[in-house]
């Protein structure tokens, strides 16, 4: 990597950036920044995951007033692109860490026969009417991105941590956790990771895909 650089997700130009307003933006640079933008040698992908972020900084950072950037660390958090955790000092005192969410490094959970079936193999080239609806539902109902994630177990939280699974049992994983999606997947996955699967399909959402 350059010397003075900050690596940033493709994801973040590839499929977020239309779908950001220009506060939201600005306030997730500021997070890439202060944490990718670290080295961390015990952090498995040897950048840093999560930094303390006062307001002030952000108001610092983006030029934004305090209302704006309390609104775009909302809209993200909901969006599943900021995760907030809030910690005790031993002065009684409390700070917010933030970290983006949108990119986890691959952790392999379990290792299983794999399975000959890949899911690149499928018949159409989109997401069906029913899957989005299906997946705004489970949304709903898990309250937010990461929340349903986990319940899916394509992620895992590991010390304030979250880390995607490769599951190479692709059938197994299916059956559990793919009734009612997978006679109408069409978008081509790696067949071991299903959190590249839930990520495409929550950027349809996210971008208002229409039929």
């Amino acid at each position: 990597m350059l010397e003075g650089t900050t690596p940033v997700p493709n994801t973040v130009f590839d499929e977020l950036m239309p779908t950001l307003s220009p506060s939201e933006l600005k306030v997730l640079l500021v997070v890439l920044r202060k944490t990718f933008g670290w080295e961390d040698k015990t952090s498995p992908t040897g950048r840093k995951q999560r930094d303390w972020i006062s307001n002030s900084q952000l108001e610092k950072h983006t030029g934004l007033s305090a209302k704006s950037i309390q609104h775009a660390k909302a809209s993200l958090s909901a969006k599943g692109l900021l995760e907030q955790n809030e910690e005790g000092l031993p002065n009684g005192g409390r700070k917010v860490f933030l970290s983006f969410s949108g990119y986890s490094p691959i952790v392999s959970e379990k290792r299983v026969p794999s399975t000959k079936e890949s899911w690149t193999k499928e018949k159409t080239e989109s997401f069906s009417k029913e899957q989005i609806e299906k997946f705004k539902q489970e949304l709903k109902e898990a309250g937010s991105f990461s929340s349903l994630m986990i319940q899916k177990e394509a992620t895992i939280e590991k010390e304030g941590r979250r880390t995607l699974v490769r599951h190479e049992d692709v059938d197994a994983y299916r059956a559990k956790h793919c009734v009612g999606y997978i006679d109408k997947i069409g978008i081509s996955l790696d067949s071991t990771i299903p959190y590249s699967y839930w990520h495409r399909l929550y950027g349809e959402i996210v971008k208002g895909t229409t039929y």
